[in-house]
Formats: C-alpha cells, structure tokens, sequence
C-alpha cells in the first residue's frame, strides 16, 4: 500500500491513519487497535458484518425532509381534510428523493453500501410518523390509530427500502452522473465550449 501511494506521488495524512483489528474482542497485539466498527465517509463498517449510516449521515437525510416540508409549507398547511394534507407531504418527500438531484446524489451513494436494512426500515417509519405529526400536529403513536401506517404507504411518501432496490437491481440512473453532468452544463455556459463534448468528457 505504501509503495502504491508513493508511485502515485501521494500520502497519507498522520492524524487520519489508524491501525484497526476489526472485532468485538479484545486482541493480543500491540500493532492494532481492536475496533467493534469504524467509520468511513460517512458509513459505519461493523465488525459483525454490515454496513450503517453514521449517526450524522442518518440525521442529514431526515433533515432533507424536514427542510423540504419546511419550504413547502404554504401548499399542505392550509389544507383542512388530514387525507389531503397526507397525500401532499407524501408527494413533497417523494419529490425530495426523486428529483433534488444532488441530494438525491447523496442519499443513493448511501444505498449503494449501506447493508442495514433494519436502519433504512426504521428511517422510512420515521419519515411516516414525521408527516403524520404535520397532519394532525405533535409526535403521537395514537396518530397512527387515525391514519394507519399502510393507509399512510398507499399514498405514495419516500421508501429508502424500495429506493435500494431499485438501484441494486438496475431499474433507476444513477443521479450522480445527471448531477455532474447539470454542473458541467451550468459551468460552461456563455462560453464557446459545447456541453455534448463537455459532458462525454
């Protein structure tokens, strides 16, 4: 690895090297730290087996959510019928997956490796119980009682669950690339470069 780096005229930074035994238990070695899981741009790699969102990662993608209901508040909260008002934050969390290219960018690099489909279930329930605590006001497990969590699914909000396999099967492009591309277009425009033979590039 160090022969590698050196014939690519490259080094490692001191203070992000670390010397890791993956394992929850403990190890006879001086060399290596033992290390239950570690954390690597933005993914937490288990010892056990799996990968996660960090705690940090996990929080921006709710984020992304809270911010586009946020934004768009003015199209649900006049809304009176709690269907209504459903089925309109269902569509605006779709959209937040589905067509914000960069953070759509974002969020699919972390499906790609994230193997915890436990976390992405219980990151689609939150998301739910986010939108009902708009519709019927504050965070309340009887919410669920008035508008049922697959009532709630029928009307169409966000699925990382069902938006990873769509990706690992093939059936949805890759936002990375389109994202990429619209920032190339958007940096040679008014020039006399031509955005065909930029984005081929």
């Amino acid at each position: 690895m160090a022969r590698t780096l050196d014939n690519l005229k490259l080094a490692t930074k001191t203070s992000r090297e670390a010397d890791l035994f993956l394992t929850s238990q403990p190890i006879d070695d001086s060399g290596f730290v033992s290390a239950a899981d570690f954390r690597h741009l933005g993914l937490s790699f288990h010892a056990v087996g799996g990968v996660s969102l960090s705690r940090d990662k996990r929080r921006k993608i709710q984020n992304l959510f809270r911010f586009a209901f946020r934004r768009k508040c003015r199209s649900w909260r006049p809304m009176t019928d709690p269907r209504e008002r459903a089925r309109t934050l269902a569509a605006i969390a779709a959209d937040t997956i589905d067509q914000g290219i960069r953070n759509v960018a974002i969020v699919d690099y972390y499906l790609r490796h994230v193997t915890d489909i436990a976390q992405l279930r219980a990151i689609d329930h939150w998301l739910a119980e986010e939108i009902l605590s708009l519709v019927f006001g504050g965070h309340k497990k009887g919410h669920f009682a008035k508008l049922s969590f697959a009532t709630l699914r029928e009307l169409g909000p966000a699925s990382l669950v069902h938006r990873q396999r769509l990706i690992l099967h093939g059936h949805t492009k890759s936002p990375f690339f389109l994202w990429q591309q619209q920032k190339t277009v958007r940096a040679i425009r008014g020039t006399v470069a031509s955005p065909t033979a930029a984005t081929r590039g």
